[in-house]
């Protein structure tokens, strides 16, 4: 299995910024938020065909905007999250809030005894983050553990470009055709995915995305859907 990091892992740190407008700050309201407003930007990308995907065009500033409405923001606080999610782009900022199970679910992969890697579209800093959260680590040691964690910085390749999941696949050192790949987006990872010869779950906790393929609401769900699909 291989699993994305920002929206299924972790989260942007806007909660302050949330809370200091009155809104709810909860990591669940957060998570769905993100996911709905995912499901905005995904329909804005199909639009675009076989133009280059990037992830910082009008389409983003659009996740933005749904992602504060989704919080429930009114228009000054709209515009306040907005350019906070768009300066933290800009910048590069890691997302470091964990997502609700994030700190479970790589243990529990491990206790199926299902090989995992990480592969994200990233700034070169998403291997230490994850440690640094106690989300994962590469390798043994005290935290749950992954074969490998892919950084598209690092690589020089981003979803949803297929060839991102190669080195991925050969630290699990099994056949592509029974890995399954888990992520938030349908423009970036199950394009990816399909097109690398693996299996996408989309991680869709506000249940918004209609597309043609396996979605879950919850981490807690890949276990058992794994543990069914073998």
């Amino acid at each position: 299995m291989t699993l994305d990091v920002g929206g299924v892992l972790t989260l942007p740190p806007v909660d302050e910024l949330l809370r200091s407008h009155g809104l709810p700050a909860m990591a669940e309201a957060m998570l769905v938020a993100h996911h709905a407003a995912v499901t905005v930007e995904d329909g804005l990308l199909a639009q675009r065909g076989d133009e280059a995907v990037d992830g910082f065009g009008a389409e983003r500033h659009a996740y933005y905007r749904a992602f504060a409405a989704a919080m429930g923001a009114p228009h000054d606080a709209l515009v306040r999250v907005v350019d906070a999610l768009a300066e933290m782009a800009i910048r590069e900022m890691p997302w470091t809030l964990a997502a609700p199970g994030a700190l479970q679910v790589i243990a529990d992969l491990n206790s199926a005894e299902v090989p995992v890697a990480i592969v994200s579209n990233s700034n070169g800093t998403v291997e230490a983050q994850l440690r640094d959260m106690g989300i994962c680590q590469r390798g043994p040691g005290p935290l749950p553990h992954v074969a490998a964690v892919i950084d598209s910085a690092i690589v020089g390749v981003r979803k949803p470009h297929p060839q991102i999941f190669d080195p991925a696949l050969d630290a699990l050192g099994v056949d592509r055709h029974s890995v399954v790949h888990v992520g938030d987006t349908v423009a970036f990872d199950v394009a990816a995915a399909l097109a690398a010869g693996i299996t996408p779950i989309h991680y869709d906790a506000s249940g918004t995305c209609t597309g043609d393929h396996a979605h879950i609401t919850r981490l807690a769900k890949l276990v058992t859907l794994v543990d069914a699909r073998s």
